[in-house]
């Protein structure tokens, strides 16, 4: 609180109230104060209500980008996790959340439910106090008879308090005996 006087024959008086910008998407697109004069002199009296003041958030949605590549080796006796980092770049006091789609490839495709199994939710979420998260999912035991090198993407579709950057990982599943 401040104590503000208007001298003889003045009719106002002016403040400065310093707004301290920060580097983070807030967690309102806008932020509020109010300025209220509570108490006038016996001279004086208050003819208008509180001030409302509103900050409106400047910084731009944090971007968020999926790891361009990664190779899983696949095994003819178990399963074998795989994952995409996915990362954020500029600060938020929000969470993200991110929904994605997995497209097999042309050329030797792999498909979910056959080849993979998505093991990551729909959406996903990246909370606002970390940088990373992951799409993950597990390769299925590979058939004897399949020695192909298979293929399939995972393509960032939506986000909601962010921005997407990169927004395709490509995975190779690579065959049986490790090669791909």
């Amino acid at each position: 609180s401040e104590v503000i006087s208007i001298g003889p024959g003045e009719t106002s008086v002016t403040r400065t109230v310093d707004i301290i910008d920060d580097d983070r998407y807030d967690s309102a697109a806008q932020e509020q104060f109010t300025i209220a004069i509570v108490e006038a002199s016996e001279n004086g009296r208050i003819m208008t209500g509180p001030l409302t003041v509103t900050i409106v958030d400047n910084d731009a949605e944090p971007e968020i980008s999926i790891e361009a590549a990664t190779e899983v080796r696949a095994s003819t006796d178990t399963t074998v996790d795989g994952a995409l980092a996915i990362t954020r770049t500029g600060a938020t006091e929000r969470d993200i959340q991110i929904t994605y789609q997995t497209y097999p490839q042309q050329s030797s495709p792999a498909y979910d439910g056959q080849h993979y199994d998505v093991t990551s939710s729909i959406p996903l979420v990246l909370p606002a106090n970390t940088s990373a998260t992951e799409f993950t999912f597990r390769v299925r035991r590979v058939a004897q008879s399949d020695n192909t090198t298979r293929y399939f993407q995972v393509k960032l579709t939506d986000a909601v308090n962010a921005t997407i950057g990169a927004d395709t990982g490509n995975v190779t599943i690579c065959k049986r005996n490790g090669s791909c």
